[in-house]
């Protein structure tokens, strides 16, 4: 019996401690264990979405450093950085949620070909783990027995090869649409709160416009200017 530490196609590790956990990277990982050859139905390889360092770094800001994100949503100028930022992060999870979607039409169930099981991930220190073994090694495993019978059937040039995976594993796949509602806080929180600086406390306060500086300060009399100054 022969626990892999990579798919059958030798392309993906299937140690997990160091994955993103970004929820693209999370979906992608899903979809790289259906494309391997053991996994695969019918022939029909998905598509991954695109992500990039940008998404995964401000996803995690998002997620984990929100209390820090309000405060940088009220700092004069910082707030259109993390604005564009946030429109981006946006733009690139429906992008992925597309791929999600388009990939969902195709195949129903990602999993079919897959085996689900807590314990011997845990035991395996790992959230999916592949097997090669002779057919008559899977009575050892805790399947049921018609899911023995259906990896038994599975049997080429005496071996039977499967992925064993678990819940942490399934809900990679679900994770994008989980976690679209974070991303569109954040952006419409980013965009009220600053336009309500803009509207309520800059321009009519301290005389100064985020998006015009150089003009609005001209404008305004040593007063105003002294003001600003004060508050920076």
């Amino acid at each position: 019996m022969k626990n892999r530490k990579n798919s059958f196609d030798a392309k993906f590790l299937s140690k997990t401690a160091n994955l993103r956990q970004d929820p693209i990277s999370c979906y992608n990982t899903v979809v790289s264990q259906y494309n391997d050859r053991v996994n695969v139905k019918n022939g029909i390889h998905l598509e991954h979405a695109y992500n990039d360092a940008v998404y995964v770094f401000w996803f995690g800001f998002q997620r984990y450093w929100y209390w820090l994100l309000f405060i940088l949503y009220l700092a004069p100028y910082v707030t259109i950085i993390t604005l564009c930022l946030s429109l981006y992060s946006l733009i690139i999870h429906e992008n992925a949620l597309s791929v999600y979607r388009n990939n969902s039409k195709q195949v129903k169930d990602l999993f079919e070909n897959m085996v689900l099981n807590e314990e011997i991930c845990k035991n395996g220190s790992s959230h999916y783990l592949y097997f090669s073994l002779k057919p008559q090694d899977v009575d050892f495993f805790p399947f049921p027995p018609t899911t023995k019978e259906v990896l038994k059937a599975r049997e080429n040039d005496g071996k039977v090869c499967f992925m064993v995976y678990d819940r942490v594993f399934l809900s990679w796949s679900e994770n994008l649409r989980s976690s679209r509602c974070l991303i569109w806080l954040h952006t419409v929180l980013n965009i009220a709160l600053f336009v309500a600086m803009q509207y309520y406390v800059y321009t009519p306060l301290f005389c100064f416009n985020l998006l015009h500086p150089v003009e609005s300060i001209s404008k305004c009399g040593v007063s105003d200017i002294n003001s600003i100054v004060f508050f920076w």
